[in-house]
């Protein structure tokens, strides 16, 4: 712009940042630099400005921070006393914190488990999986987890 604009970054009507530079290509530009994000920024809405005089109107644009988070609960919910072989038990896992929503996975002594019985529903942030269990004289002293990952971040498992 002629004269060369004042770039400046805004959140809620508060100045985040005013140091405009000149580029190599005679472009002025403001690098904004964020602290550590929390949940809290979440959906927070920035905007960068332009402007060069009183007599015109500055020009802007926004950008909305958008975050995945991980899991910050996951536990299984059922009967706690020992089972027996042959009879079935229902075990449900739940998850929370998560965005996306968490993937659940049932394991047995670290080993996956894959059966057609379990279902994961997401609502909001919260997962849940209900897994139908007859175990067998083989599973004695078997322990069995349920896994919560979020997929875009890889190795911030939680397991319960």
């Amino acid at each position: 712009g002629r004269p060369p604009p004042r770039v400046t970054w805004w959140h809620d009507g508060l100045l985040l940042d005013d140091l405009s530079e000149k580029n190599s290509s005679e472009v002025i530009q403001n690098i904004l630099t964020l602290p550590a994000l929390t949940r809290q920024h979440l959906y927070q809405v920035i905007t960068c400005q332009a402007a060069n005089s009183n007599m015109s109107k500055p020009l802007y644009t926004s950008v909305t921070l958008d975050m995945s988070f991980p899991p910050l609960e996951v536990s299984i919910m059922g009967s706690s006393t020992p089972m027996s072989e042959g009879q079935s038990y229902t075990l449900v896992c739940e998850a929370g914190g998560s965005r996306p929503p968490a993937t659940l996975s049932w394991w047995m002594d670290g080993t996956l488990m894959t059966t057609a019985d379990d279902q994961v529903v997401k609502e909001g942030n919260i997962s849940r999986t209900t897994l139908h269990l007859t175990p067998t004289r083989n599973n004695d002293g078997a322990i069995v987890s349920c896994r919560s990952e979020n997929p875009e971040l890889p190795g911030a498992a939680m397991e319960d």
